[in-house]
């Protein structure tokens, strides 16, 4: 018999994050891995009502951990006061795609790939004053993925992918980073370390 699987509340921005998730839980469950990730979709990343559904899962949830990933865009541009907010806050330290769910994709891709979207990012100032939906959506599309919409993953979770992503988020190359890509390397760490010891 199997031991139950150790689950985690992930609380996220959208559609994109949670399909993110799904496809991540069928990789580790084909892999045996002995943790899972439960998506809770906040449909924005605004501090305000990020806090609020934090709040309330803790509220239910009390005895599982709970991480917070969103976009550090908004936070960058301080839309809807999102910094001063973040800056002032009580609970956890949130997880950050850095700048949005997009670039986090992008580190899945090849080096030529991922070279070629720091490139753009750079040109645009995106570390710097990121780019809003309207004008990144089309260079996704352009130099990323093609047929990419948002809350679809444009790829399949594999050991390479995954390899990649965990490479090329500490490069310092580059300044795409992402606070859940950190956390879930070191739970599959984790998780390999107790199936061997077992």
């Amino acid at each position: 018999m199997t031991a139950p699987k150790r689950p985690y509340i992930i609380i996220c921005e959208g559609n994109s994050e949670y399909a993110y998730i799904q496809k991540l839980n069928r990789f580790l469950v084909e892999n045996n891995y002995n943790f899972t990730l439960i998506a809770k979709i906040v449909g924005t990343g605004h501090y305000k009502s990020v806090q609020k559904k934090y709040l309330y899962e803790h509220k239910n949830n009390p005895k599982l951990p709970i991480k917070i990933w969103v976009d550090k865009d908004t936070y960058v541009r301080n839309d809807e006061g999102d910094r001063d907010n973040y800056e002032h806050k009580s609970s956890t330290d949130f997880l950050f795609s850095i700048m949005n769910f997009e670039d986090f994709l992008a580190l899945h891709t090849d080096e030529k790939t991922l070279e070629n979207w720091f490139q753009i990012c750079s040109r645009k100032r995106h570390h710097i004053s990121p780019m809003k939906e309207a004008e990144y959506l089309p260079l996704v599309k352009e130099h990323l993925f093609p047929n990419y919409t948002k809350g679809d993953i444009p790829f399949e979770i594999t050991s390479e992918k995954l390899e990649q992503l965990f490479k090329q988020k500490n490069n310092p190359k580059y300044f795409f980073r992402c606070g859940f890509a950190d956390l879930l390397e070191e739970l599959m760490k984790e998780s390999k370390k107790s199936s061997k010891s077992a």
